[in-house]
């Protein structure tokens, strides 16, 4: 399935998801929508939803790998992997040195845990407590370093029985808590807050410098002035 709305996409494999026949479907921004083949309503609308969504958003099998088998647009641009390249992959592709295992492997066991389902998905406004949350630093195709604040539900597809998992992700940047993660993380040095302040610092000390160097020549001065005034006041014996 994919679904374009101007320069907004997001489409769904279903080659990849339960072995199902390919199919398309294409929705224009001004005009009538045109199947191509016969598809799933259920994933046609939630493609729709996910064209017009602002933020990220994935969908990957509930059941083990975990595959991802739709995106949108948005994600391709914060993640930088095109649909192509990540349908039939599992969102480990995100994963890189700084990210926190420890945090991954209970959110993947939090997330697999929930057995409540979300119904008529409307992104933004799915049930808190039926959606887990964490935030990872993670890395884009391209190797930057960034923190991924991700938020995962578990939907159903009634039709066909299968159940998926829909995750709506978005990057904190410029925060104290996202320049704490990747200052942990190692990744410091790429934070362009960090490399602003180093530079602010070193200015600083320069003028520190370069102000303490005509101030010390003038006390200098000064002391030597001082002296010899001293021993022309000094009386003769």
């Amino acid at each position: 399935v994919i679904v374009s709305t101007a320069a907004k996409m997001a489409r769904w494999d279903e080659s990849v998801d339960e072995g199902m026949a390919r199919s398309l479907h294409t929705v224009e921004e001004e005009g009538e929508c045109r199947v191509v083949e016969p598809m799933c309503s259920w994933r046609s609308e939630l493609c729709e939803k996910m064209a017009l969504s602002s933020v990220a958003v994935i969908v990957s099998e509930a059941r083990a790998p975990g595959r991802i088998v739709a995106c949108n647009a948005v994600w391709s641009e914060l993640c930088g992997y095109g649909a192509d390249e990540a349908i039939g992959l599992t969102p480990k592709i995100l994963q890189g040195k700084g990210t926190s295992m420890h945090k991954a492997a209970h959110f993947t066991e939090k997330v697999c845990s929930q057995t409540v389902c979300t119904h008529g998905e409307e992104f933004g406004f799915a049930s808190r407590q039926a959606s887990s949350f964490v935030k990872l630093v993670n890395y884009s195709k391209a190797g930057r370093p960034f923190v991924h604040c991700l938020k995962t539900w578990r939907t159903r597809d009634d039709g066909a029985g299968v159940d998926y998992f829909v995750t709506e992700s978005h990057e904190e940047s410029g925060t104290a808590v996202s320049r704490a993660m990747l200052r942990a993380a190692g990744e410091c040095d790429d934070v362009p807050e960090a490399r602003e302040q180093g530079r602010a610092a070193a200015s600083l000390r320069v003028l520190a410098v370069a102000s303490a160097v005509p101030l010390l020549v003038t006390w200098t001065a000064l002391q030597a002035v001082a002296q010899q005034m001293n021993r022309l006041a000094m009386p003769l014996i």
